[in-house]
């Protein structure tokens, strides 16, 4: 049975209004070291002891710390935390207090992803390390790692605290996640066919109101000053949002957005240049209207009025590219409705040619525009209703040759195309999400074609994937966006091609 320590360490206060502190640290030790990494893991069979600690004199640095008049030394009355389980569900076993002088309970609540519990009392202890008690995890389903979140769907009133005589973010001598302090690790379980972690919930959650139902988001600067702007396409809306950075270094800070209308149901939003001037533009999918919208960037962050192309029917994903060698900006379309892709080639000026149609597997939603073989743009969909993905190799003239399918199973949503490590060389390899506990991987053969699938566990439901390097350790990472649980999970890299 594994032993894990939880360790939470103070932060300097300061200013008037405290902000949150990058010092602050909680994390779990699996291993007695008092540290945490890739070496701390929950037990896959058995149990788990969490030991829960509290540094409320040091920081992570080991530097003395002390509350926002930078005098008062940070003392503790009480505690109150919360786990979340991510990549799978938890048996949570029993807590003891070890703190006897907080002996009022906060209250106990759990669900298979979420577990609660605190206790306080009426005496402040000195600022020092202290043990404040134990929890037996197990794991239930899946792969689960454990993070520590600000808040929980328990109960409105549930958070991450703990009580001082520091006045703390809202003045209420209480330090909060996400309000005072948010930097926390957590822990992933031990499974040897590839690397899972959780990032861990740092500040609170950051909400930007958008137009209805959101389906898309896509990133770039709008306005030319060298920030990312963002934008979403609005299914329930009819309209993509669109959001301007106020350049604070941060992504909090966007002006309200600006709404823009567009054809109804849109799926999907893609950013491009489709009149060669230099500024960006929009395009989305429009499911319910058969068409794409382009909308003309006018370089300041507003958009003009849509123009529309008819395409297939009920258009899902759309991607940019160039496919006939003129350097003027194409699209390609995914119509699930009509189990076809849409070529519509650029003309320059914002207007596209009429569409040519290459028929896919059954319900295509996503397209991505790549070069497998090193002659010209490639195209591969994802077809959501057969199981499959369809790859279409370029001739460089604005055409596609004959599709090939590739399985997956379930109902493929998404596709990254990276070099992974997993097939020969610097050969791209293809991960798709197809809406199961798994994703698949294909690797590459470094010809364009791709070998036997390889599946790899990566939390319930997953819909949706990145790829990039998170870690910094120079292998691409799967970032899997899951539809249950609300949670992401990052699939790091490894320098084993048969693990991730």
């Amino acid at each position: 049975m594994w032993k894990v320590s939880l360790v939470l360490v103070s932060f300097a206060l300061s200013g008037s209004f405290i902000t949150p502190s990058q010092a602050q640290y909680m994390y779990l030790d699996a291993n007695g070291d008092g540290l945490n990494s890739t070496s701390d893991r929950l037990n896959h069979i058995g149990t788990t002891t969490l030991d829960l600690w509290l540094d409320t004199y040091h920081d992570r640095t080991g530097a003395v710390v002390a509350c926002s008049d930078g005098v008062t030394q940070i003392t503790l009355s009480s505690y109150e935390f919360i786990l979340r389980s991510g990549g799978g569900t938890i048996n949570w076993g029993s807590y003891n207090n070890l703190q006897t002088g907080m002996s009022v309970s906060f209250g106990l609540a759990s669900s298979p992803t979420d577990y609660h519990n605190g206790f306080g009392g009426s005496t402040y202890l000195p600022p020092g390390l202290y043990k404040l008690g134990s929890l037996t995890v197990s794991v239930a389903s899946g792969n689960p790692g454990i993070v520590f979140a600000p808040a929980t769907l328990l109960g409105s009133a549930y958070a991450t605290t703990f009580g001082s005589q520091c006045p703390g973010h809202d003045f209420d001598n209480t330090l909060k996640l996400g309000g005072d302090w948010s930097d926390t690790g957590g822990i992933v379980t031990d499974v040897p066919t590839f690397s899972a972690v959780v990032p861990a919930l740092g500040a609170a959650y950051l909400w930007f109101g958008t137009g209805a139902a959101p389906q898309s988001v896509a990133v770039g600067d709008f306005n030319g000053d060298g920030r990312p702007d963002f934008a979403t396409a609005n299914q329930g809306g009819n309209n993509v949002s669109v959001f301007l950075a106020q350049g604070d270094g941060t992504f909090r800070s966007y002006l309200p957005k600006a709404d823009y209308v567009t054809g109804a149901q849109p799926k999907e939003v893609a950013i491009g240049d489709f009149n060669g001037d230099g500024k960006r533009d929009l395009v989305t999918s429009n499911f319910s209207a058969n068409t794409v919208s382009i909308l003309a960037g006018n370089g300041d962050g507003t958009f003009g009025s849509k123009s529309d192309v008819s395409v297939g029917t009920n258009p899902w994903g759309v991607s940019v590219g160039e496919f006939n060698g003129d350097g003027k900006q194409d699209l390609v379309v995914a119509n699930s409705g009509s189990n076809t892709i849409s070529i519509l080639l650029g003309n320059g000026n914002g207007t596209f040619g009429s569409p040519t149609s290459y028929s896919t597997g059954v319900q295509p939603r996503r397209v991505a525009v790549t070069d497998l073989d090193a002659v010209a743009a490639d195209l591969i969909v994802a077809n959501a209703g057969s199981g499959t993905v369809s790859t279409f190799f370029g001739v460089g003239n604005g055409t596609f040759g004959a599709r090939t399918d590739y399985f997956t199973g379930s109902s493929p949503s998404d596709i990254a195309i990276r070099d992974l490590g997993v097939g020969p060389g610097t050969a791209f390899d293809l991960a798709v999400a197809k809406g199961a506990d798994s994703i698949s991987v294909f690797p590459g053969n470094g010809d364009g074609t791709f070998g036997t699938r390889i599946d790899w566990p990566a939390g319930p439901q997953a819909v949706a994937l990145a790829s990039a390097d998170y870690n910094g350790d120079n292998r691409f990472d799967l970032i899997v966006a899951n539809g249950t649980g609300s949670q992401v999970n990052l699939l790091a890299g490894s320098p084993d091609p048969t693990k991730y």
